[in-house]
């Protein structure tokens, strides 16, 4: 950006292509200041910015440069290349300058200068959307000759109207047009003057941007910009805050702001040369920011608080007065003394002048003050007048009347009388100008309410049985007149005060909602003094509240007011204090017990944010000020009443150490009907121990419970078991491994804390207290764990930690496995099938096993017949299966399968290099794994516990060897145990033969009979690689039976790349397309 000084912006950019450089490139360019200066002319520098970019073979400035020095010449054309392309383009040349740095140590001269306004970079520009536009010269045209008719017919206005013009023009607020371009964007601007009531001479000619073309003005593509003016009421409290008063405005602040040049089309007006009515219309245009424009309050703000901020050295006090004490272009600031007003009013002053803006318009309440300022600077009432003459014409401060020689805010009231109408009383009504609150006790918007209801027209005449009272009520305000309210809160500084309180009073009536608040101050000689602050009534909403309702609506207004005052007084209050005269709010407000329905829930909330209950007092409602806003008083009383002076008790001086607070509780809650109805609930607690099996939904893994409860076990018996010497006592953390009768003991304990009773099947308590299967078959000779398995419930987190337990032990295999498992382990889980499913579903790595396959590499035969010759040089017998049909390879396939799907498991868990030892123990873990699987569906029934397995067969072995029934000798012993297996070895044919051989009698496949394939046959080769409509067609040279008769594989003749070649595939995997007996028909 340019510098201060000039407003230009000059780029040197040595070497290589012109290249734009913004923030993310700094790390290529250098941007620095710079003094610019004509060749033997040091006196002329300016002071710019310059960027150096080691990219650029060229040396170009911006217009504004150009300008600056008034370079004049021809644009002469040029080719600019960057990244974003060759770029035709035109501009102006400059020769002879030089370039000094800061510190005037080094000058160089600068090369030829090229004239260029943006350098096009790789980004797209385009701009915001908006609607265009169109040109309203004759909507223009037509407005300047209506104000051209209404001049002639006002002489007064047309001498002021053509003053104001040419003030405009002298201060080159305004040019001449340039010639429109073809198709360019242009806006008309129509003007109209307008008269302020209370300065009938001076007049302010408005531009309309918000007169409609086409169903589109300026003001509605134009954005209106945050609002940074500060409120009217807060530049007004911080006014009356100090004794020496001070008001000034910026002269004509809009008209300070430049537009930019390429906008300035937007703002033609059309307007007689000259300014002579007789002369011919010309197209001018604004060079400035006009009144009427939405976007100009927000632009003229930002500009006066820049040009605050960018001066430093005239203050900081000065900066804030700045920023804090102006609305628009008016200021209003109070300070303690005479010396300080002068002082910072001269540096403010002075701060706006740097950036051409003039404060003048300077008024005081002190006569000193103002005669610290030159004549021109002062306001004309003040120029040339006695300070403290009769006459002395009163002040407008933000539309109050200020009287500097007394130091007063007084009233006047207009005696135009306005027409008995809706229209009429509105106007009247509205006309008393009162931000602060002084005059809000008087009837008129109580009037205005009850008049309003019975018009039906604006204009339509008022009922005549209410006029005579409004009348009475209008002509009562010209005794506002004799109203005087000290500027000042109190007649010492606020800021020096030893103690600074607020209080704000609350009342309400059935007509209106009032509030009101003072600033009570005590001095460092301890005298007191209450000033108003701000008050405010609002009407009573429709339909009818009842009291308690309006009361508690006054509180929430008095803790907004106070609010506002904290935030708009800039002042520190030692204390804030509320007062009502409504006990029913002050029980709610301190209320702790009960509930109140929404609307005062709500209102209790907002002033539970603002204040706490022992902020609020009881005051009685003839000492309560407020109560004369809710109810109104007339003008010629309100100066005698309360609501300007405060009640009398607040004048007393406050005790240094606060009074005992008063609670005050809820008024006939039983009969309010704003609190809900108490509910009395009977809660039954009961105690639960705290060590219950609940404690095992927080593990994952049956390993880890056993361990866990076996280390409690440890610590609770080590409280009167402990060992003389033995470390282990009491509540400690062990080192020790749990020894296997202590895991056992835990075990126990944890089945025996979640079993449940299950009648079917005919549990039974153990010598451990251990819930068991009962049944028939207890008497027979297995071992405990096989006849009376435990019982645990599978819908406890027991039973889902034992099953997964059992599943990770059989590496992710299926429920047959891993419920076959959990019954060879002793174990009887109720649900078992519906547990084992549920962890199925779940489990992470049985999903991952489960996942599809998209890419699978794997070596295929390509070439059987080698094979089977190698295999009979090795006297071997080896039986292929056709290619894709791996289900005829029956049992073995099947184990193939369980195989690989058990390794894939184990070494997804196992991710290490295996060894031999570690592949050849893995392999015996894989082969016990497969043998144990049940070759039929696991029994529920509890007499049959015993599952059949080809484990079984080989070791002749139902689980662990049970314990002998008693002593023996050694060849009763060896007979015992020849009976032992014999009659094992019976009872295992008699359920291989009942149970698993009836399993393969039926089959499942190849059942509808259907006609064999035989030689000759023509059919289609189903190829899974072959594109669509590939399948090679090929002819059946023999088919292969199997023994019962039913052809399950065939040999077939193909013809690929012009050679005959055959290929032996199962009958699932050709399309029979004709028959022998099909080429005979």
């Amino acid at each position: 950006m340019a510098g201060r000084e000039t407003g230009s912006n000059l780029r040197t950019l040595p070497q290589h292509a012109p290249r734009y450089v913004d923030k993310e490139e700094q790390e290529h360019a250098l941007r620095c200041l710079v003094n610019v200066y004509p060749e033997g002319h040091r006196d002329k520098s300016k002071r710019v910015y310059a960027i150096l970019d080691e990219q650029s073979n060229r040396s170009l400035a911006r217009s504004e440069f150009f300008n600056i020095f008034n370079i004049q010449g021809g644009e002469i054309p040029y080719k600019l290349k960057t990244c974003a392309g060759l770029k035709e383009t035109a501009g102006r040349r400059a020769h002879g300058y030089i370039i000094e740095s800061i510190d005037q140590k080094i000058s160089l001269p600068l090369p030829t200068l090229l004239e260029c306004n943006q350098i096009p970079n790789n980004r797209s520009e385009i701009p915001t959307p908006r609607p265009r536009l169109p040109n309203n010269r004759d909507c223009a045209y037509n407005r300047l000759v209506s104000l051209r008719r209404t001049l002639e017919k006002r002489p007064q206005m047309k001498t002021h109207f053509l003053e104001f013009m040419e003030k405009m023009f002298n201060n080159e607020h305004s040019e001449e047009a340039p010639p429109l371009q073809d198709g360019q964007e242009v806006w008309y601007l129509p003007s109209f003057g307008v008269y302020y009531p209370k300065k009938p001479e001076q007049i302010c000619v408005v531009f309309d941007s918000s007169a409609a073309y086409q169903g589109v003005s300026l003001n509605d593509v134009l954005l209106r910009g945050p609002d940074m003016n500060n409120t009217l009421i807060g530049v007004l409290m911080r006014f009356r805050r100090e004794l020496v008063a001070i008001t000034a405005d910026v002269q004509h602040m809009f008209h300070c702001f430049v537009v930019k040049e390429d906008h300035r089309d937007f703002l033609r007006f059309l307007w007689y040369r000259n300014n002579d009515l007789d002369s011919n219309i010309v197209d001018y245009r604004m060079r400035v920011h006009v009144f009427g424009n939405s976007p100009s309050p927000a632009v003229a703000i930002y500009g006066l608080r820049r040009a605050a901020r960018e001066e430093d050295d005239f203050g900081s006090d000065a900066r804030r007065v700045i920023e804090r004490e102006f609305y628009v272009d008016d200021l209003l600031k109070s300070c303690p003394t005479e010396a300080e007003a002068i002082s910072i009013l001269k540096r403010a002053q002075q701060m706006l002048a740097v950036s051409n803006l003039r404060l003048h318009q300077v008024a005081s309440n002190r006569q000193a003050v103002v005669d610290a300022f030159s004549l021109e600077d002062r306001a004309k009432d003040v120029q040339d007048r006695d300070f403290f003459a009769d006459d002395m014409p009163l002040q407008r401060t933000l539309g109050v009347s200020w009287s500097i020689t007394a130091d007063m805010f007084v009233f006047h009231v207009a005696a135009e009388q306005k027409p008995f109408t809706r229209r009429g009383v509105l106007s009247t009504v509205n006309s008393i100008y009162d931000p602060l609150g002084f005059l809000t006790t008087i009837q008129g918007r109580l009037l205005l309410r009850e008049l309003s209801t019975q018009a039906e027209d604006w204009d339509s005449p008022l009922p005549k049985d209410m006029e005579a009272e409004w009348d009475r009520w209008r002509a009562s305000l010209q005794d506002l007149q004799h109203l005087k309210i000290p500027r000042a809160y109190t007649s010492t500084s606020t800021s020096n005060a030893q103690l600074r309180e607020l209080c704000i009073f609350a009342d309400a009536s059935v007509k209106a909602v009032s509030a009101v608040a003072y600033v009570k101050v005590t001095n460092h000689a301890g005298n007191v003094e209450v000033g108003f602050v701000f008050g405010k009534a609002m009407l009573a909403p429709k339909p009818d509240l009842s009291i308690p309702r309006l009361e508690l609506c006054a509180a929430v207004l008095a803790v907004k007011i106070a609010d506002m005052i904290l935030e708009e007084m800039d002042l520190k209050f030692d204390s804030v204090k509320y007062y009502t005269d409504s006990k029913v709010v002050l029980g709610y407000n301190h209320n702790r017990s009960r509930r109140f329905y929404v609307y005062v829930n709500n209102r209790v909330q907002q002033i539970y944010q603002s204040s706490t209950p022992e902020q609020w007092q009881h005051v009685s409602t003839d000492h309560n000020p407020a109560d004369h806003g809710s109810r109104s008083v007339p003008a010629s009383l309100l100066g005698s009443t309360t609501w300007l002076t405060g009640p009398a008790f607040i004048w007393k001086p406050s005790l240094l150490e606060p009074a005992p607070q008063e609670i005050y509780d809820l008024v006939n809650p039983i009969s309010d009907a704003e609190i809900r109805p108490q509910v009395v609930v009977h809660i039954i607690d009961v105690i639960k121990d705290i060590l219950n099996t609940a404690r095992f939904e927080h593990f994952s893994d049956f390993n880890t419970l056993i361990k866990a409860v076996g280390r409690l076990l440890h610590i609770a018996r080590s409280f009167t078991q402990a060992r003389r010497g033995d470390n282990c006592h009491g509540w400690h953390i062990c080192r020790k491994s749990p020894t296997e009768e202590e895991l056992e003991k835990a075990k126990k304990l944890v089945i025996k804390s979640v079993q449940l009773v299950c009648g079917s099947l005919h549990p039974f308590l153990d010598s451990t207290g251990i819930l068991r299967v009962g049944g028939r078959i207890t008497q027979a000779k297995l071992s405990t764990d096989e006849n009376n398995p435990i019982i645990v419930p599978g819908r406890h987190n027991l039973g889902a930690l034992i099953v997964r337990h059992h599943h990770q032990a059989v590496k992710h295999q299926g429920r047959h496995f891993t419920e076959g498992a959990i019954r060879a382990s002793g174990i009887w889980l109720v649900g078992a099938k519906r547990s084992i499913s549920g962890l199925l579903f779940k489990c992470v790595t049985c999903k991952r096993l489960r996942g599809k396959t998209e890419h699978q590499m794997e070596e295929s035969h390509s070439d059987p017949q080698s094979v089977e010759k190698y295999l009979e040089t090795q006297k071997c017998t080896w039986v292929f299966n056709p290619p894709h049909s791996s289900q005829m390879g029956g049992v073995w396939e099947r184990m193939l399968g369980i195989s690989r799907c058990i390794l894939d498991c184990m070494l997804l868990e196992e991710k290490s290099h295996l060894t031999h030892e570690v592949l050849t123990t893995l392999m015996a873990e894989v082969s016990a794994i497969i043998n144990a699987r049940p070759l039929i569906p696991v029994s529920s029934d509890s007499e049959s516990p015993v599952i059949l397995s080809p484990l079984v067969l080989l070791t002749q072995k139902t689980g662990a060897p049970p314990p002998p029934p008693s002593d023996f000798k050694k060849g009763e012993l060896l007979k015992e145990e020849w009976k032992r297996v014999q009659s094992l070895a019976d009872t295992f044919w008699t359920r291989w033969r009942r149970e698993y051989f009836s399993t393969l009698q039926s089959g499942r496949k190849w059942v509808d009979k259907r006609p064999n394939l035989k030689q000759g046959d023509v059919v289609l080769m189903k190829d899974s690689q072959a594109k669509r409509n590939d399948w090679p067609m090929a002819i059946i040279t023999k088919s292969l039976p199997s023994q019962d008769g039913l052809v399950r594989k065939v040999d077939l003749r193909v013809i690929k790349e012009g050679k005959p070649k055959v290929y032996s595939r199962p009958v699932t995997e050709v399309v029979l397309l004709l028959s022998p007996e099909d080429f005979l028909d």
